[in-house]
């Protein structure tokens, strides 16, 4: 009996803690979300999943404060463009930072798309960088999060 007693102690300590832990998680993430691990693939380490699901930039890449690659056809990494705003489609370099972060084109080529970019096949850590030459078109989008995947 005692043994019992002392299993049900342990599984009502250990809710709590997890019930704190994820109440502290949300707190943390606020409107960017806490990231849900259940679709995560198999070969993902649930300890790289990052906490919060959506990108802390959003869907905002302001020009201004982007590095960005050179173009395929050209080394002109040059736009004229005053500035990048909120879902706007992107049709410039296929990849850069802005704002400490890596993001890159993907889709459908043409369409103007692009992402975020996250390790561990798109769950971990967002990618951070200085310069464009920290990302490349290789890093995979950022998944499970409303406004960090493959769209403009």
């Amino acid at each position: 009996m005692k043994f019992y007693v002392g299993i049900i102690f342990a599984a009502a300590a250990s809710t709590r803690v997890l019930s704190a832990a994820v109440s502290d998680t949300a707190a943390e993430c606020g409107s960017l979300g806490v990231m849900s691990i259940d679709n995560i693939p198999e070969d993902v380490d649930a300890a790289n999943v990052r906490k919060c699901a959506n990108h802390p930039l959003g869907r905002n890449r302001p020009l201004a404060e982007t590095s960005l690659g050179p173009m395929e056809d050209s080394n002109d990494t040059s736009v004229e463009a005053p500035s990048l705003q909120a879902r706007d489609c992107w049709f410039g370099a296929e990849y850069g930072c802005t704002k400490g972060y890596c993001w890159r084109t993907c889709g459908t080529v043409g369409k103007g798309t692009w992402c975020w970019t996250a390790s561990d096949g798109g769950t971990g850590p967002w990618y951070t960088c200085k310069t464009y030459s920290d990302c490349n078109k290789s890093q995979p989008c950022g998944k499970n999060c409303d406004k960090c995947g493959c769209s403009c």
